[in-house]
């Protein structure tokens, strides 16, 4: 017996070379890319500006600070206001009687509580006055006092020098 290879059984045609196209070895395996001049031509937008409505800036707080002549259909008393800011001190005389209140004022309105004891009995109420001129106010005053109930009065009030 001559020489036998094993090789020679399983012996099949020769492989052909792999030959590969233009596009590379497979589609698999192309890169992801950008294509730069179309960058270049159409940039991305630029950041727009907020076209929000903005608001101006608030008008001062008007000024209620002094001495005041108050006046209604009930009698007459005075005020005395402290003004800080937007903050009032209310020193309200009405009747014989002192009312202190606080409050505050938004533009040419001013807003106060009444918490006051008069002869033994808890007075709340609120007083919402305008200036209706430099030295000139218009507005009302509301209280409530136990056993006699609501009581709304229309107010004027003048400014002393």
């Amino acid at each position: 017996m001559g020489l036998f290879s094993l090789n020679s059984l399983y012996r099949s045609q020769p492989r052909r070379a792999r030959r590969y196209s233009s596009f590379g070895a497979s589609l698999d395996q192309c890169e992801s890319r950008t294509l730069l001049s179309g960058v270049a031509i159409y940039p991305q937008p630029a950041a727009s500006v907020s076209t929000e409505d903005v608001s101006t800036a608030a008008a001062p707080p008007g000024d209620f600070s002094g001495q005041w002549d108050i006046n209604t259909t009930e009698g007459s008393g005075t005020a005395i206001i402290m003004q800080d800011g937007n903050k009032l001190q209310i020193a309200l005389n009405f009747g014989g009687f002192d009312l202190p209140a606080s409050g505050k004022v938004k533009g040419d309105t001013a807003k106060g509580k009444i918490k006051a004891t008069v002869m033994g009995l808890k007075v709340k109420g609120k007083v919402v006055s305008t200036l209706t001129g430099a030295n000139s106010m218009a507005g009302t005053a509301s209280v409530k006092v136990p056993g006699i109930g609501k009581l709304s009065i229309d107010l004027q009030g003048v400014r002393i020098p």
